[in-house]
């Protein structure tokens, strides 16, 4: 019967150091990197469909050839665009006036080397 011996030398770990050593963090402290990250990436997610929906409303614009309906189509589209992106706005200002006021990290948005930060807020 043969056996097989893996050596450990050839096996590695595998680690992200953007991440750094999550299994060493407690409960809150996952938490509190993880919640800042999921609202970060939401908020990439939400300008870059934004950016889509506008092109794509523009294309249609242009190609509508004079045509009421496919204008007001276009014009819809953009208009939702535009109101997504002022709800997506007005909610990363309110995350920053709670994280001004309750001296919590949800505010900042870190993508790679990306980063958004409101340092200069001045809370009552």
């Amino acid at each position: 019967m043969e056996t097989l011996i893996v050596s450990p030398l050839i096996a590695q770990i595998i680690s992200n150091p953007a991440l750094g050593d999550l299994g060493a963090l407690t409960g809150p402290e996952f938490f509190g990197k993880l919640i800042p990250a999921l609202v970060g990436l939401g908020f990439v997610i939400g300008a870059i469909v934004f950016v889509f929906i506008l092109i794509y409303g523009a294309i249609q614009w242009i190609s509508s050839g004079g045509d009421k309906m496919k204008m007001e189509s276009a014009r819809s589209k953009i208009a939702s665009a535009l109101v997504g992106v002022v709800i997506l706005l007005g909610f990363f200002a309110i995350l920053n006036l709670v994280s001004c006021f309750f001296g919590i990290g949800i505010g900042r948005i870190n993508v790679g080397e990306f980063n958004i930060t409101f340092s200069g807020v001045i809370c009552p």
